[in-house]
């Protein structure tokens, strides 16, 4: 069984190796990820490819135009590395930070994800955090950062392969679903958020980039890449800044391919569901 990396407080220079933990003043925990380039997005045979899954599993959103806004698949480079959440943000760490707990799943308990909260509640937590930590500097992370760390150097469908079952990630499924590898009948439906780090993360330490919760990243939604940025910065031009673009599923997705690492999403900012919640990235002040 592979043993998790030991967090320890974050040191005055950043360290250099993939996967490195630290801990920030209010113990969350930060990955770092290596600088490099990836092909983010999808080709126009893994757009079909999925459209036809979809159908298969009879999904009420298969259009024709389902997963266009994944192309045109181009190359990102990141000249430097950055420091990403090992987790989606806590309600606990919520409740230290805001001193409310505005989830739906309270219940869940303090290391479940903080949900419903929308794009500009992120705004508000991010202020006072900001305000609070000396160290470093927070913020949504772009969509190409978010991809980049949910593949973590693959180029697979999800971080795991081609296939997600529900013994792999916290989504909802439905009763038809064919996993070669592990028949979903035997597999309970868990029906609302589990606390992160309950799945095995990625090559790189990430935890919970497929299902539990939607993410918010910072970018305005575009319908497509054409003309975007390939540096790894966000997108905050093009496209209705009312709308922003959240990633990764979430627990009551019906369909384990809305959790791929190329997946979009656009909502209104202002949305709050009690599926959709946030990780965060940081750079040293």
């Amino acid at each position: 069984m592979k043993q998790e990396p030991k967090a320890v407080p974050l040191p005055e220079t950043t360290p250099v190796k993939p996967g490195t933990v630290r801990k920030n003043s209010i113990g969350m925990e930060l990955v770092w990820v290596p600088p490099g380039d990836f092909m983010m997005g999808s080709t126009e045979a893994e757009v079909r490819a999925a459209l036809l899954d979809c159908r298969r599993h009879r999904s009420y959103s298969c259009g024709d135009q389902w997963g266009a806004n994944e192309t045109p698949r181009r190359k990102i480079t990141f000249a430097e590395g950055f420091w990403i959440g090992r987790f989606e943000v806590t309600q606990g760490e919520w409740q230290s930070v805001m001193g409310d707990n505005p989830s739906y799943f309270r219940d869940c308990g303090a290391r479940c994800p903080v949900e419903s909260i929308s794009w500009e509640d992120v705004r508000s937590f991010l202020t006072r955090l900001n305000a609070q930590d000396k160290q470093f500097e927070y913020q949504l992370p772009s969509e190409a950062e978010w991809e980049y760390a949910a593949r973590a150097g693959t180029t697979t469908t999800f971080a795991f392969g081609n296939e997600l079952d529900p013994a792999k990630a916290n989504f909802q499924g439905t009763q038809d679903l064919d996993f070669s590898t592990t028949p979903w009948k035997t597999l309970p439906v868990v029906g609302k958020t589990v606390a992160v780090g309950s799945f095995a993360p990625n090559a790189w330490g990430l935890c919970d980039m497929h299902g539990n919760v939607w993410e918010w990243v910072r970018d305005i939604y575009n319908p497509g890449y054409a003309g975007l940025p390939t540096d790894g910065k966000p997108n905050l031009t093009a496209g209705d800044p009312a709308y922003r673009v959240v990633r990764g599923g979430a627990w009551d997705i019906e369909v384990a391919l809305y959790a791929r690492s190329a997946h979009r999403v656009r909502w209104k900012s202002g949305f709050r569901m009690n599926n959709t919640g946030f990780r965060l990235v940081a750079s040293a002040r």
